[in-house]
């Protein structure tokens, strides 16, 4: 995997930190869940993801996008639940 562009979204759990384990070795970029175990794990060059954050909340964007992380985290502090 070295020097591909890749990306994983791990959940904020015990299954997650296994996978992160696994994964590391090939990883060069963390972002963590509010716990601080790993949500977002990979390589990618700088700028390629934007994190915003309210509490526990977390907002990622994946890519070329003018958007902040400060205008990501006031959209966080917005959220009351996640649909699907």
């Amino acid at each position: 995997m070295s020097g591909d562009v890749w990306f994983t979204i791990l959940p904020d759990g015990e299954s997650g930190v296994a996978a992160a384990r696994l994964l590391r070795p090939w990883a060069t970029e963390t972002i963590a869940h509010h716990s601080g175990r790993p949500w977002l794990l990979g390589s990618w060059p700088d700028g390629l993801v934007t994190v915003g954050a309210a509490g526990a909340r977390r907002v990622a964007v994946i890519g070329r996008c003018p958007v902040t992380a400060e205008a990501l985290s006031a959209r966080a502090r917005r959220l009351r639940r996640a649909r699907q």
